[in-house]
């Protein structure tokens, strides 16, 4: 095993310096997967770049968007809270100032 490690060690397949980032969580948001109309859709999220400005995107069900700037704080973090309007399915997506989407979750309103 060791000269295994050893022989992708000295082929440079995978260095010492680059384990810690193979396998560093990449970004999540977490909430609620059903909620009420009338209750708060507070969803949550970490491994954001720290500081980083992202935009939080909101697809309604009857296909309209909303979206909102939102500053990530300086321990990767971010909270929001979705704006709901009608019972249906939405998708909220953080996605970094060129657009590119970091992550995505879909949940249901119920009346």
């Amino acid at each position: 095993k060791n000269r295994l490690l050893a022989l992708f060690l000295a082929t440079g397949v995978l260095t010492v310096s680059q384990i810690p980032s193979a396998f560093a969580a990449g970004p999540y948001l977490g909430g609620p997967s059903i909620i009420g109309r009338h209750e708060p859709a507070v969803f949550n999220g970490g491994n954001y770049a720290p500081n980083s400005v992202v935009r939080m995107v909101v697809a309604y069900p009857d296909n309209t968007q909303h979206s909102q700037v939102l500053l990530v704080g300086n321990d990767g973090t971010l909270k929001y809270e979705v704006p709901l309007a009608v019972a249906g399915n939405y998708t909220l997506t953080v996605q970094d100032e060129k657009g590119k989407v970091l992550k995505s979750v879909i949940f249901a309103v119920t009346q």
